[in-house]
């Protein structure tokens, strides 16, 4: 069985005062006909793709109100709700014990996701679901030099990668981590490691970027802007 969990608490203030909401309540494409609340856009994704027996978004508290409505105008009343806080870990920590209440079995598989990356594809959720029997960390290559701004000394790309949502693992592994000190984690990955689990890094998708300033807005509203004018996969 599969659950998808989506973070949607943080208080997105890189995107203040562009945005006068929350990025995760952001109208992209605002004005055409395929505007969308920016995180209803990947539990659409989840819910098609039909890999998922449940799909849970973490929220603030206060905002459970908005994100019922917009879940509603949206059709995604199958949608259950935790509360989470400004911080990943820690949501990600009220996301398991929720899991725990529903009786998720040890070797269940959780998807992590990330809710600013909107473009989340169901090509690229199938392209994980393939390899799920591993815990997963979705990653790319850099095609850019790196350089240390400390030492000014560059640094040899082929050591790093950029990590991307979802992070998939089992329940019990999830579990696991949740015993760490969260706080010192950026994400499943890291803790994992921590941990001294097993995981496999698996190809990422160059689409699956995070909403996070002002060009990354414009730029997620222009790949949905050409993807509806070609006639492709709505996102």
């Amino acid at each position: 069985m599969r659950y998808f969990v989506s973070l949607a608490s943080g208080d997105g203030k890189r995107l203040f005062p562009l945005l006068k909401v929350k990025k995760q309540y952001a109208v992209l494409n605002e004005g055409t006909s395929y505007a969308e609340v920016s995180f209803i856009l990947p539990l659409k994704t989840a819910i098609s793709s039909s890999l998922f027996e449940r799909i849970i978004v973490v929220i603030n508290k206060e905002d459970e109100g908005l994100t019922r409505r917009y879940l509603s105008n949206a059709g995604l009343n199958q949608v259950e709700l935790v509360y989470g806080s400004n911080f990943r870990e820690a949501s990600l920590k009220n996301a398991a014990a929720y899991l725990k209440t529903i009786k998720a079995d040890e070797n269940d598989v959780v998807y992590v996701h990330d809710s600013a990356r909107v473009l989340l594809s169901i090509e690229f959720l199938l392209s994980l679901a393939k390899e799920d029997s591993s815990n997963l960390i979705p990653c790319l290559d850099l095609s850019d030099s790196i350089l240390d701004k400390r030492s000014l000394s560059y640094l040899d790309r082929d050591n790093f990668k950029l990590v991307q949502t979802p992070q998939v693992m089992r329940f019990k592994d999830l579990i696991s981590i949740m015993n760490l000190d969260v706080s010192k984690y950026t994400d499943e990955g890291s803790m994992l490691k921590a941990a001294n689990i097993p995981f496999k890094l698996i190809k990422g998708d160059r689409n699956n970027i995070k909403l996070t300033d002002q060009e990354s807005l414009h730029y997620i509203e222009y790949l949905r802007s050409k993807a509806n004018e070609y006639g492709k996969t709505k996102i």
